[in-house]
């Protein structure tokens, strides 16, 4: 159970952010049934954040829930490491992100 102070790096319990949903890592068979139908349900549910990631055309959409919808907050791309909410303390590697990388 966390106890620190969220300045010394850590949190209470009461603080603690709620787990984000992993990205949507899009393909040309895939594309239609995540931004089209997978949406509206993270919507419904009020899925803080989507990401939508795809690794052919090298770009990460970040998408905010906002009242019942979702607002675009970023698009990134290429070579530049994606720093983005609701991970915007780190540094994403794009090379981690387009599958060129291990995870460990």
């Amino acid at each position: 159970m966390a106890r620190q102070s969220a300045a010394r790096g850590t949190w209470t319990t009461s603080e603690l952010p709620r787990a984000p949903r992993p990205p949507e890592v899009l393909s040309p068979g895939t594309q239609r049934t995540d931004r089209m139908k997978k949406m509206p349900i993270y919507a419904r549910e009020k899925v803080g954040h989507v990401w939508l990631v795809d690794p052919v055309e090298r770009t990460v959409e970040v998408f905010r829930h906002e009242e019942s919808s979702y607002v675009l907050v970023g698009t990134f791309g290429g070579d530049a490491a994606v720093r983005a909410e609701p991970f915007d303390a780190v540094e994403i590697s794009p090379a981690y992100l387009w599958g060129r990388q291990s995870a460990g």
